[in-house]
Parts: structure tokens; sequence; C-alpha cells
């Protein structure tokens, strides 16, 4: 069965992006799969403001620093395709105004009236000293959106996300990323872009 994109996206990703690092260098950190996108349904909205179809596809990762042997690397790598553009597409889709949300590795013809790409860069630092513990995350998103019947690119943008944390004792230092917030400014932008290219600014 399906899972509903809206009703997981953030436990999806809180569960793969949420890394507690210590700084001690004493082995990897399992790092859950990300939900795939056939196991997603599509988010519907009836008479919805904006009648289109979207599709959010896999993204790229361009890079992915990691000085901590706490956090898997390439287990790292992998999530972050599926996981950015699920929370992407959850966050879209939750606005409720277009007919569908949706996503896909890649878009088949006649999927979507636009489809949402981009890539994905990521670097994480840890660290401890003097009986502190340090962390900090850097994420850079390009997000870009293509109308499918002209083919033009109606959007780009790059995102900067950036967190840290200091602790003391034995308390480990915890950073998150594609926080809720971040996400949202990103998607409210996307939704401004596809009204824009439909006539219809906000």
């Amino acid at each position: 069965m399906k899972t509903k994109i809206n009703a997981v996206a953030s436990m999806v990703a809180l569960a793969i992006l949420e890394i507690l690092l210590s700084g001690c260098k004493t082995g990897h950190m399992t790092i859950p799969e990300a939900t795939k996108p056939q196991a997603l349904e599509p988010i519907r909205t009836a008479n919805a403001e904006m009648p289109v179809k979207v599709v959010v596809v896999n993204f790229a990762i361009k890079s992915v620093e990691n000085d901590s042997d706490n956090v898997d690397t390439e287990s790292l790598r992998r999530n972050l395709a599926l996981a950015v553009p699920n929370r992407l597409c959850g966050s879209l889709g939750g606005r409720r105004v277009f007919s569908e949300v949706s996503r896909a590795s890649s878009a088949e013809p006649g999927s979507a009236d636009f489809i949402v790409s981009g890539d994905y860069e990521i670097a994480l630092r840890s660290g401890k000293g003097f009986g502190t513990h340090y962390a900090s995350v850097k994420g850079t998103m390009s997000v870009r959106v293509v109308e499918v019947k002209t083919g033009n690119q109606v959007f780009q943008k790059t995102y900067v996300e950036e967190h840290k944390d200091k602790t003391t004792g034995q308390n480990r230092a915890r950073v998150t990323w594609l926080q809720s917030a971040h996400v949202a400014e990103i998607t409210a932008d996307i939704k401004a872009a596809i009204y824009a290219a439909r006539g219809k600014p906000l």
C-alpha cells in the first residue's frame, strides 16, 4: 500500500536527517532508508486554486562533505537523493493549491504540467575538545521548475541552510536540516513561480 506523502514527510525527514554528532571517531551511524517515490501516493486537491499537476523528481547530490565517522557518507548520499524531494513534495502538496503533487524518480511524458528538480550539497562537521562537543551542518539546495508544455524554465534559485550546536559534558551535539520553515520558504517560491507562469500572480 502506498503511503500518503503529506502524512509522513515530516517523520521521514526527521528520521533520516536528524543526526546526533558526538565528535567521536568510533564507527558509522546507520541512516534509515528514505521512502522511495513509488511507495508515495500523489497529494490530490479537489477544486484546487491552480488546476495543474506538479511532479517532484529525484535530486542529484552534488557533494557530501562529512568529517564524522559516526555518519556513513554513502548512506547519507543515497538517502538525500530521495529525502530532499520527498520533503519538498510533502510541503508543496500540503499547501492544497494544486490539483495534484506527486513524486517520481523521473518525469514520464504527459505526467505533469510542471516538473520540480534540482541538486543538493551538504557539509557535516563535528568534533570535541575541552569538555565540549560541537556540530554544524550546511545544506545548499538548487531548485528548478520547468513548464512541460513550453519547455521553459520558470524558476531557478539556490537556497542555503546552516545550523550549529555546541554542548558540554556527555551531551551530544544535535543538528537538523531541511527544517520546516526553510522548506516552506522554498515551496512558497515554487508556488509563486507556477502561478506567474500561468498568468496568475499572487
